[in-house]
């Protein structure tokens, strides 16, 4: 596990400085920041932890948070809370229509969000006009008497730098995953040029699961060795034509990357280091400003029937053993096909440990015949449709999770120091699996087939060894170790902590 602070690299420090030592950056202009999340809640609540955390990082910063209309809704709609917030009014939440139905399940995918982006892009056009005729020079730390300092928007809604440049206000750019995921993304254009994609349907073992490719590496991307092809980005292999849709918006977003102010990703120096430094070294201002995680950013309270499934949760896991649980959530955008939820159920069933399970209401039933009904009676399992991650991460009793590999879900086992048995599915999940097994080595990953499916087998195998086997105690002390690296990296002098401070100060010296 290859870990380094960011003052561990002397160009990087050297370049810092000419921010920190620079006496204007002493001087406390207020800042504005407009801030335009993509309209998918995982999007939208890791912004909003950016927003709170620099609001709360310098008292003299203001945000104006673009909250996308149906994110929000589904948010009130479970009664969770938005008190305490707003930091003295220093954050304020404007609604903005986004285009999307207001019922149903919640949008995950881009696809689902592309035919309402015109109507997302003209409104976030229309709070830019608003904010700029409330503009008003008094000076009180307001944001409506502030004018705006820079357009921070996810960098998967590339049309806001044209806003930006419209406005001639700078742009940053915001990076909801991992460096090596985005420095992927930026060498789309040379690998569709290289031929290197879109890859061809018969180079896959599978073309309808698209698991296993018969692909050269990829070499080439800035911090990253050569890699297979199927690391890249779902968005980037999946599609056959050119012509995506998929393809086009990830190119879109991408295109001109150079031109943003800079780019904030939600990550951390220490974890990544030779990756930020390589993007650097290719032209690109990249701060690592992640994880959220300390403390309550959201200070949010559940709704009734949330407390309660809570509460369920905890008193199940307060009866068991310490460090004796495997806990399974493979997301929201994940459902096992039947096959896959009887291997994973029987392969649970093997290891003969208890398990809490988070099973969408809709796979129950194609769960193996009594299963459900032994786990209650024996005591060794509660299956639930939703669990409060975070704090079943917290509970002493917590072993292993078993985890799809999405980002956010890492980083919240990184904090805890769980390890992880990584079983990805699309999107930069492949990569992610393989920095926990590879780089960091805080996990193992589940063996899979051509197709992508995994075996009864495969679940016993990966959790006997971690649980059981003296690699698993040396995963265990590494996780553990993680856990000190990733929560330090957010205090003050932290290298995130730090970034937000020298992102916060380039902004200052862009204004003057």
């Amino acid at each position: 596990m290859e870990l380094r602070s960011e003052g561990d690299h002397p160009e990087k420090k050297s370049r810092d400085n000419e921010v920190e030592t620079n006496p204007r950056f002493e001087r406390h202009e207020t800042l504005h920041i407009l801030m335009v999340p993509l309209p998918l809640e995982s999007h939208v609540m890791c912004m909003f932890g950016l927003a709170q955390a620099l609001v709360a990082v310098d008292d003299h910063v203001v945000i104006t948070f673009a909250y996308p209309a149906r994110p929000y809704i589904l948010q009130a709609n479970r009664s969770w809370t938005d008190a305490g917030c707003d930091l003295a009014g220093r954050l304020r939440i404007e609604i903005v229509e986004d285009g999307l139905p207001r019922d149903g399940e919640a949008v995950t995918s881009f696809q689902q969000f592309a035919p309402m982006q015109r109507v997302y892009e003209n409104q976030t056009k229309v709070l830019l006009e608003k904010l700029q005729r409330e503009f008003s020079s008094h000076g009180s730390v307001d944001a409506k008497s502030l004018p705006l300092s820079c357009i921070m928007s996810d960098t998967m809604a590339p049309w806001m730098q044209d806003v930006a440049d419209a406005a001639a206000i700078p742009y940053v750019g915001f990076w909801t995953s991992t460096a090596a995921a985005y420095s992927m993304s930026t060498q789309l254009p040379v690998l569709l040029a290289n031929g290197t994609l879109p890859l061809r349907r018969d180079c896959w073992a599978n073309p309808e699961k698209k698991w296993t490719a018969s692909a050269p590496l990829v070499e080439g991307v800035p911090g990253l060795p050569p890699f297979p092809v199927t690391d890249l980005l779902g968005l980037m292999t999946l599609p056959e034509e050119i012509t995506d849709p998929s393809l086009q918006f990830l190119l879109a977003s991408v295109r001109r990357a150079k031109e943003q102010h800079c780019i904030l990703i939600y990550s951390m120096y220490d974890l990544e280091s030779q990756v930020f430094d390589a993007l650097r070294d290719v032209g690109f201002t990249a701060y690592g400003v992640g994880p959220f995680l300390g403390g309550d950013l959201r200070s949010r309270s559940p709704s009734p029937e949330l407390s309660r499934e809570l509460n369920k949760c905890m008193r199940w896991l307060d009866a068991k053993p310490p460090c004796s649980v495997i806990y399974i959530a493979l997301g929201t955008m994940v459902k096992l096909d039947p096959a896959e939820l009887q291997s994973m159920a029987r392969g649970l069933e093997d290891c003969k440990r208890p398990f809490l399970w988070v099973i969408p209401q809709s796979s129950i039933k194609d769960l193996p015949e009594g299963f459900q009904q032994r786990t209650i009676e024996q005591d060794c399992g509660h299956i639930v449709p939703w669990a409060p991650q975070r704090d079943v991460l917290r509970h002493r009793s917590v072993a292993v999770f078993i985890s799809h590999c999405g980002w956010n879900s890492i980083l919240e086992s990184m904090w805890e120091g769980v390890p992880i048995v990584a079983c990805p599915f699309f999107a930069e999940q492949r990569s992610n699996a393989r920095w926990i097994v590879q780089r960091w080595r805080i996990g193992l990953e589940m063996e899979r087939g051509d197709d992508g499916s995994f075996t009864r087998e495969a679940v016993r195998e990966v959790l006997q060894t971690l649980l059981s086997h003296e690699l698993g105690s040396q995963i265990r002390e590494r996780a553990s170790r993680m856990k000190d690296v990733i929560q330090s990296g957010v205090k003050h002098g932290g290298s995130s902590h730090q970034s937000l401070i020298n992102f916060l100060g380039r902004l200052r010296l862009a204004a003057e």
